[in-house]
């Protein structure tokens, strides 16, 4: 019994020596991969010794390569795993579980002292960043042992470690500076805005924004003239980077030459979407507009109203408004060309001006520029009034130049709210009748006074 322990011992012993020794490992992991690419994670050499009865030592059966890290927790982040040997792979496919069993079937006669193999990974093309991937690399052998009847011995060699590799993104996100509108005036707000976005699929988007100007100003309000660069630059939270350009130019208010700004009023929304009517109210008490509410047929964005007041006639405007005139006023629209659905603009009139000009309030209409040489009344409603204005409610299909006055054209000057010119007169004849009566009755003494004589 004792004998035959010994022999089983010795018989072990043999099994051991007999298989497969893993040498030296070499970590090929680089520190840092991006997604989509293929990497060497590690390298490790098998050999084989001698044995006097080698019919007994059976195929080197298998490889288990279990995934460490946090790249495969959750996410699938690693699409492949292959093994070669320099000249052969062994192994190449995808995998549904860790660890993975690669079955080599490689006969111990295949097998020398150069058999140097390396596992490599296939990152997934989306794989997510700032995650770690890494490989734990252990062999599995049998053979038969029949000198005390037939054993089969499982086995297995110390893990060889690969070192842990972080997953980067190295796509730069785009990068883009607006300056909307273009040209300002000195003290108006300032006009550029940065945004970026990222395309990539590992990023989660977009980690930082800013922009900057060579301006003395800087992003303040403007408070020096020229024109200057505005510079946007986005950062992504893998650490890449993007930049945009764009222009903007400053002009300056009084002194000199220059024409001083009038009295404006801007608003800028993001985005107008079909249903939901936006409006623009508490303009400056100089402008002769109290609220204007916009719909849209189709999303529209980054959509920028302006209604500017002028003491006189515009210098766009070819021609004057007859009659006593209140208020010429601009209003503009950017970025809603094709999708303005209705406009609702509430004009308003202050009450000692009607009063001062003797124009019952029933009597003042609002006028709208054709572009080209005429002025055309719009259908004005009075809605109501306060201590202080006179509100008047118009409807508009679009934007232009605009005049509060009293209800009247001259000759070639526009059209009615019917849609008529005015007479040529102006539409008061009464002068001409009273002209044709005296000349009539003066003709009739003048004949009288003959037949008398």
């Amino acid at each position: 019994m004792k004998r035959g322990l010994k022999l089983g011992i010795f018989g072990l012993a043999i099994v051991l020596s007999a298989y497969f020794i893993f040498a030296a490992s070499w970590p090929l992991a680089p520190s840092t991969a991006s997604a989509g690419s293929t990497i060497s994670m590690i390298a490790f050499n098998v050999s084989s010794n001698s044995h006097a009865n080698s019919s007994n030592v059976t195929n080197f059966t298998s490889i288990l390569v279990n995934i460490t890290g946090t790249a495969y927790s959750g996410v699938r982040n690693v699409t492949n795993i292959s093994l070669t040997n320099g000249t052969s792979t062994y192994y190449n496919d995808s995998f549904t579980t860790s660890p993975v069993n690669i079955t080599l079937n490689v006969n111990v006669s295949n097998v020398s002292s150069s058999g140097n193999y390396t596992i490599k990974f296939t990152l997934n093309s989306s794989a997510k960043y700032n995650l770690t991937v890494g490989a734990n690399v252990t062999a599995i052998g049998n053979r038969s042992y029949n000198e005390l009847g037939v054993v089969t011995l499982n086995f297995s060699a110390l893990p060889y470690n690969s070192s842990l590799v972080t997953i980067t993104e190295t796509t730069n996100p785009v990068a883009t500076a607006t300056c909307s509108p273009s040209t300002i005036y000195e003290g108006e707000a300032f006009p550029c805005s940065c945004s970026g976005t990222d395309s990539a699929t590992t990023d989660s988007g977009v980690a930082t924004s800013s922009g900057t100007s060579n301006s003395p100003d800087g992003t303040s309000i403007p408070t020096t003239s020229g024109t200057f660069t505005y510079t946007c630059s986005v950062t992504d939270n893998g650490g890449n980077s993007g930049s945009n350009t764009a222009t903007y130019t400053v002009l300056h208010v009084g002194g000199g030459s220059s024409t001083p700004q009038p009295p404006k009023e801007s608003y800028v929304w993001a985005k107008i979407t079909p249903g939901a009517a936006v409006i623009m109210k508490e303009f400056d008490a100089e402008i002769g507009v109290n609220q204007i509410t916009i719909t849209v047929n189709n999303e529209a964005q980054q959509v920028k109203i302006t209604v500017t007041k002028y003491d006189g006639k515009p210098a766009e405007v070819s021609i004057s408004k007859s009659g006593k005139v209140y208020q010429y006023l601009q209003i503009d629209a950017q970025n809603l060309a094709g999708k303005l659905a209705s406009a609702n603009a509430q004009f308003r009139v202050e009450k000692s001006w009607v009063s001062m000009n003797s124009v019952a309030k029933e009597k003042i209409s609002v006028y709208k520029f054709d572009g080209i040489s005429k002025w055309n009344e719009q259908e004005t409603t009075l809605s109501s009034e306060d201590s202080q204005y006179y509100y008047y409610d118009v409807s508009l299909d679009s934007f232009s130049y605009f005049v509060i006055s009293e209800r009247s054209l001259a000759a070639g000057e526009g059209t009615t709210t019917t849609g008529e010119a005015p007479a040529e007169d102006g539409g008061n004849k009464t002068w001409l009748w009273v002209l044709i009566i005296l000349v009539v009755v003066i003709a009739v003494w003048q004949f009288t006074k003959k037949k008398k004589k």
